[in-house]
């Protein structure tokens, strides 16, 4: 079968880096096919990619390959990491993402990626592994007989577990998406009764469909991924409440089950 391989990264589209990437990927796994999510991960903050994973990667098929790279450890001793899942292989470091993973995700189990500078002499970059160690884990793991797992399995327990502070009765902005939407870090597992939002000079009611405000207007509302969605129908909620990635925003819910990101 033709490797299946996704690419989410932290590095951006107008540098080399991504090019090398695949470069490196194509030169082993010629019949590849790759598929860019997201190279505008927030950079040097690897949590903050745990939804994107959670609402990308999740919906690929078992014999994907997943690259996964925010990496503000990048040369230091932290742990390289190959995560086998219901959705394929994911490839990244032990910064504080895999432990949320974890907490999110189920079916998953880890293991730390082997060596790679016997395999590669003098081809290992203090500052680029994403080309030098993560891909070619990656395709060492795509070339290995019947799909055989590599390297040593690793408990959850000795993952790295990240600090996320957020003061009780608010909700953090994970992303702005293409239509100016603000994603909180709400995920609503059942849905609530009721749900407020206060500290804007606009009310902002809950619905269920965009069509429920008039043109123009906002409100919230849980999106087609459970996240809770504050929007603008036909516009910009980012411009209209002047909201930005990392704000927080107090919200009050009633009623439901949810998780908090």
């Amino acid at each position: 079968m033709k490797p299946l391989i996704t690419l989410s990264t932290d590095f951006g589209t107008k540098d080399p880096y991504i090019a090398a990437v695949k470069g490196v990927l194509l030169s082993s796994l010629p019949d590849a096919t790759i598929i860019d999510i997201t190279h505008e991960l927030d950079v040097f903050k690897p949590c903050n990619a745990l939804p994107f994973l959670k609402d990308s990667i999740t919906w690929f098929p078992g014999h994907s390959f997943h690259l996964v790279i925010v990496d503000p450890g990048v040369g230091s001793d932290r742990i390289p990491l190959q995560i086998l899942s219901p959705f394929g292989w994911i490839f990244l470091p032990d910064n504080g993402l895999p432990f949320l993973m974890n907490q999110w995700f189920e079916g998953l189990s880890f293991r730390k990626i082997p060596p790679q500078e016997d395999k590669y002499p003098n081809r290992i970059s203090p500052t680029f592994q994403a080309r030098d160690l993560f891909a070619k884990a990656l395709i060492d793991q795509a070339q290995s007989p019947q799909g055989i797992p590599l390297g040593t399995p690793l408990s959850p327990d000795a993952l790295v577990k990240p600090s996320r502070p957020l003061p009780p009765g608010f909700s953090r902005v994970w992303n702005i998406d293409h239509f100016g939407n603000v994603l909180l870090g709400h995920h609503i597992e059942e849905p609530p009764d009721s749900i407020t939002v206060t500290g804007f000079p606009v009310p902002l009611p809950f619905v269920r469909f965009y069509q429920d405000v008039s043109v123009g207007s906002p409100g919230i509302l849980i999106n087609s991924s459970g996240w809770l969605e504050i929007f603008q129908r036909e516009g910009s909620a980012h411009h209209l409440l002047n909201i930005k990635k990392e704000d927080l925003v107090r919200i009050t819910i009633t009623g439901g089950r949810f998780r908090t990101f």
